[in-house]
């Protein structure tokens, strides 16, 4: 026992075992770290990220909608612009709930095919602008919704 004891001084004074700890401390400890990172604050960036994302498009079609004509061709060419830069799907409705416009025609019919959402959380609510945290309960997929008027 004493000699392994002596065996491990010895081995540890030498600097190609204090680099090999060293790196291996530092390399655990980056990994450690980016796992906690991951886990408890990449979430609420994201949709803090999101929720920014949805308001500057929201703000960018009704500055359009105010300033245009809805009907036009280049109404719909900016708000297909807007929904694939940004990901989204646009569904643009009036006062009667008639669809305007429709930037992915599946999203519509899935959404009323499958309007059925649990844990509605409201992430934002100002203005009559809200932005609510929606559950899909056939497949469990979380996502945002805008409703604005």
């Amino acid at each position: 026992m004493e000699n392994l004891k002596d065996y491990l001084k010895e081995k540890t004074k030498s600097v190609r075992v204090k680099l090999f700890l060293i790196m291996t401390i530092l390399v655990l400890s980056i990994v450690v770290f980016l796992i906690l990172a991951n886990t408890f604050m990449i979430e609420n960036y994201y949709l803090h990220s999101k929720k920014q994302s949805l308001l500057k498009a929201y703000q960018k079609i009704n500055d359009y909608v105010d300033n245009s004509n809805i009907n036009s061709k280049q109404f719909e060419l900016e708000l297909e612009k807007i929904a694939i830069n940004n990901n989204f799907s646009i569904i643009i409705t009036d006062q009667y709930n008639t669809s305007i416009y429709i930037s992915n025609k599946d999203y519509k019919e899935n959404m009323l095919e499958r309007n059925k959402t649990k844990n509605a959380k409201i992430l934002y609510n100002k203005d009559k602008t809200y932005i609510l945290e929606l559950e899909d309960q056939n497949n469990g997929i979380t996502f945002l919704t805008l409703l604005g008027k």
